[in-house]
């Protein structure tokens, strides 16, 4: 499995799901408040405050940090590549976004369990997404056409002997 070739995929994959969250919640607070979860209607407006409040103040943020991580984007890479030359961003990001997509996977399966089944559909949504992005950071910029392939050590080994004859 590989990186969409395009950058704009993931860009247009993150535009959808960032504009379906407040959707999703909505549909969640208001299933809640039929099941009797909240008391008192004041009780249900701070979530639904909170969600708007966060969701238009993170926007931009979440925007620019999805620019940043894709800006180098090397397009069709392995959505488990390893850069051997950058082991410790490697293995940074990879834990990092590990911890992500296993509390995805945790929230997938607690939502099974308390039956709010857009969220079984909707949590695992970011996974992908977050592949995408990890590996881009770990790959990082993709090789420009101009640039000279690197000479193994091999061929160095055989310049230099050819050079001493």
């Amino acid at each position: 499995m590989t990186t969409p070739k395009d950058v704009s995929v993931i860009y247009i994959y993150a535009a959808l799901y960032w504009i379906t969250t407040p959707l999703v919640e909505v549909v969640y607070l208001v299933t809640n408040l039929h099941r009797g979860t909240f008391g008192v209607a004041d009780t249900i407006l701070i979530p639904i405050m909170g969600l708007t409040s966060a969701w238009v103040c993170l926007s931009p943020i979440m925007l620019f940090v999805l620019f940043l991580s894709v800006k180098n984007y090397p397009g069709q890479v392995s959505l488990w590549a390893w850069n051997h030359e950058k082991r410790a961003l490697s293995f940074i990001t990879t834990a990092i976004f590990a911890i992500i997509i296993g509390y995805q996977i945790y929230f997938t399966i607690f939502s099974i369990f308390e039956r709010n089944f857009l969220d079984v559909l909707y949590a695992p949504l970011l996974i992908p997404l977050l592949l995408f992005v990890r590996s881009s950071i770990v790959m990082g910029e993709a090789p420009s056409k101009t640039t000279k392939p690197a000479v193994n050590d091999t061929q160095k080994t055989k310049q230099s002997i050819h050079s001493l004859n």
